[in-house]
Order: structure tokens, then sequence, then C-alpha cells
């Protein structure tokens, strides 16, 4: 019998400006050199709108009220680092924001930069590259992430598990 974790929550924050979108490159034991956009994890009892306010002013300084964003995409995602932790990652599109970006955590963050849509860094975490590209897709939408063969057997388990239902076609 498995014993159950909460996934971890997680909120993305999609800055673009002139066809580019804001992205960090992570420092620390989390991602060292690969880029993502701001991001952090939701408090015990933060709502998940509020989360993503906070860690945009954390991360970049930039200030933005919970109407300024809008849940652009949702991932459930399971991470590939052999740790087998769930992650339910919201992926918010930010429309307006007052300041300028900075590297307001220099601890977790080496350097900000914009990047052009079409000319993204190699080394783009795959979660967050995931999440971006369904986000620009499928606005609105929820997808998985990393879950490949488990997602297709526990489909088929459940389906084989359903009973036949006569709706008088």
């Amino acid at each position: 019998m498995s014993t159950f974790r909460n996934p971890a929550v997680d909120v993305h924050l999609i800055l673009r400006r002139n066809g580019a979108v804001l992205l960090a490159q992570r420092a620390g034991s989390y991602g060292h050199g690969q880029w993502a956009m701001p991001c952090g994890k939701v408090e015990p009892a933060e709502p998940v709108p509020l989360a993503a306010v906070r860690e945009l002013a954390e991360e970049t300084g930039l200030i933005v009220s919970r109407d300024q964003i809008k849940l652009a995409h949702t991932v459930h995602a399971m991470s590939d680092d052999g740790l087998e932790q769930e992650h339910l990652g919201f992926f918010f599109a930010v429309h307006h924001w007052v300041g300028e970006p900075r590297l307001a955590e220099p601890s977790k963050c080496m350097e900000q930069r914009w990047w052009p849509l079409d000319a993204l860094p190699a080394q783009l975490m795959p979660y967050s590259a995931y999440g971006l590209a369904r986000a620009l897709e499928d606005p609105g939408g929820m997808s998985l992430f990393g879950w490949g063969e488990r997602t297709e057997s526990a489909a088929a388990a459940a389906a084989r598990d359903l009973p036949m239902l006569d709706v008088g076609h």
C-alpha cells in the first residue's frame, strides 16, 4: 500500500513584452543554471492567486494586483528527479505590472532577461518550457507532464473497472 503525499503546489508567472518572455536563470541547488519563469511554492493556507502576486514581487520586485493576472494553464506534473514528487502548477499570464524587473532574490536567481519567444534558451527547465508552451497553445486548459506510461495504464485500468451502462440509444 502506498503512502499518500500531497502534491507540491507552485505558481509560475508569464510576463510578455514585445514578443519576449521574462525568464530567470536559477541559482542554488534547484535547477542551477537553468532558466525558468518567475515561480515559487504556495505557502500553507495561502490562496493560489495571492501566492502568484507574492512570488512575482519577491523574485522580480514587480508589483501586480490580483486582477492583473489570469490563470493561463494548469499542469499536474511528476518530477523526473527520481523522488516521484507530484507538482500542481498554476501558470498565470501577467497583463500589467508596476516597475521594471530586477534581481530581488540573488541567492535564488543569477540573472533575469527578456527572451524572444522564438529564441528561448536551450537550458529552459523542461517543466517551465512545457507550462509556457501549453499556456500559449491551450489558454485556460489543464495538462499532464512527466507521467509517462502511468497515465495511460491508470486510464486503461479505470476504463476496465467502469460498469457498462445502457443509456437507451
